[in-house]
């Protein structure tokens, strides 16, 4: 299976994600980084296409958060909000 087959293949598992934008490390491209929305809700998938690992997983869904960590078999972590965490402005 080709790089490209593999990253196509995580992405299209998460299939209630409407993908975005993607990085992709210039220096030695290693590294995708991958930007989606559920509704209002952000995704971000890492790659480490050296080790074809999906690195890092990221979402402000409450609802999706275990459900993409498990899909991509990958340890889950909680997305909390700044505002309960640091002392910093809120500015739009």
């Amino acid at each position: 299976m080709t790089k490209q087959n593999w990253i196509e293949r995580a992405l299209n598992s998460l299939d209630f994600v409407k993908w975005d934008r993607f990085i992709l490390d210039c220096e030695d491209e290693d590294i995708l980084v991958v930007f989606g929305w559920i509704e209002k809700d952000f995704v971000l998938l890492e790659f480490r296409l050296g080790y074809r690992q999906v690195y890092l997983t990221a979402t402000s869904s409450n609802k999706y958060s275990k459900k993409i960590a498990e899909i991509l078999g990958v340890k889950h972590s909680n997305c909390i909000n700044v505002k309960e965490r640091f002392n910093v402005k809120w500015q739009h």
